[in-house]
């Protein structure tokens, strides 16, 4: 068996350079994303452009202090059966995860 002539080996290199490794975002945005897509993106869209119901604001147009302060007003609100689902949806939220939900929702804006 002959080796590869020196060119094949550079040109297969150029070609097809070696995958690097996947770096994990772990950015405030990159951590709403994954919890916007469990309690929101459902009802008001990927994209945050959608009114829930039909009935709530658009998100991407609501201002980042409106959406801090109505995930606050139900951070203590534990998450009860008989509640309505959008209060089921934003209850219990630590203040983490509230400033990772704005931060993704602030990504989303045109």
């Amino acid at each position: 068996m002959r080796p590869l002539p020196r060119a094949a080996v550079f040109c297969a290199l150029f070609l097809f350079p070696p995958l690097a490794p996947a770096v994990a975002d772990d950015s405030p945005a990159a951590a709403g994303k994954a919890i916007y897509a469990e309690r929101c993106e459902q009802c008001h869209g990927r994209r945050a452009n959608q009114r829930a119901m039909g009935v709530s604001k658009i998100l991407i147009r609501v201002p980042n202090r409106e959406i801090v302060a109505t995930l606050r007003a139900h951070q203590g609100t534990p998450p009860t059966p008989d509640a309505a689902m959008k209060d089921k949806m934003k209850s219990g939220l630590p203040e983490a995860d509230i400033e990772s939900l704005r931060a993704h929702i602030d990504s989303l804006r045109p």
